[in-house]
């Protein structure tokens, strides 16, 4: 296979704008010089139990241009919170952890860590309101952002 100047190289996996279904179950990326795995926009992707160690940048990184569906699962959390009918300090929480994970999204070097913190936290928020439906409508969604390294 000959070098293509469209891919970015030192990826340990590089999922391109056009990729549909894929699917990471496991696995480890380990010591390239750029990301354990590059998600391009507009990518349909789903990683369970990935494992990144010592890559040059942050183990997974979402291409900024790929950050709308996650967005846009925040949007839809903010426009429901008063659904959620939560006890003001987790819904202060939730807010609080919605603003991070975006102003990290719109950073032009936004940090993985802080971004899975915080959908960890909504993530574990939202559960505790599982009843109200508004959880099962977005899950998935959430849980595809979230990585285990």
């Amino acid at each position: 296979m000959s070098d293509n100047e469209d891919i970015p190289g030192g990826n340990g996996i590089f999922i391109g704008k056009k990729s549909r279904g894929v699917r990471i179950f496991g696995g480890i990326s380990y010591g390239n010089s750029r990301s354990g795995v590059h998600i391009e926009e507009g990518a349909d992707v789903q990683i369970v139990g990935m494992t990144t160690a010592n890559n040059g940048l942050d183990g997974i990184t979402i291409a900024k241009e790929g950050v709308a569906p996650l967005s846009e699962i925040l949007d839809k959390i903010n426009e429901n919170i008063d659904d959620l009918k939560l006890q003001i300090h987790l819904k202060d929480e939730l807010i609080a952890e919605i603003n991070t994970i975006k102003a990290q999204l719109s950073s032009p070097k936004p940090k993985n860590t802080i971004v899975q913190e915080s959908l960890k936290t909504v993530k574990s928020i939202l559960e505790g309101v599982a009843a109200s439906g508004i959880y099962d409508s977005i899950k998935y969604g959430i849980s595809a952002y979230i990585t285990t390294s």
